[in-house]
């Protein structure tokens, strides 16, 4: 589970890794780079759905998806909003 605070900031981040994914499969990217893309987001609802805190594990996992795909940093910044005030 996701802490509160980021709950609705975590829809947010996976909703910007599916527009990536969208606007991959429009730029006839190599699917190998989807399907990476694709493999890598998986577990971001199993860890929302987990029931033991997954909030840090979410967040590694964003920021991993960074290092491939540095437009994602926009999810991990919208993720990081959860801890403002």
């Amino acid at each position: 589970m996701i802490r509160e605070s980021h709950a609705k900031q975590a829809l947010y981040a996976i909703n910007e890794i599916l527009v990536l994914a969208r606007t991959m499969a429009f730029e006839n990217e190599p699917h190998e780079n989807l399907a990476q893309l694709l493999d890598a987001a998986e577990e971001l609802p199993l860890l929302i759905a987990r029931d033991d805190d997954t909030t840090d594990e979410f967040r590694c996992a964003i920021e991993s998806l960074t290092f491939a795909h540095p437009e994602l940093r926009s999810a991990l910044e919208k993720f990081d909003r959860g801890s403002l005030p």
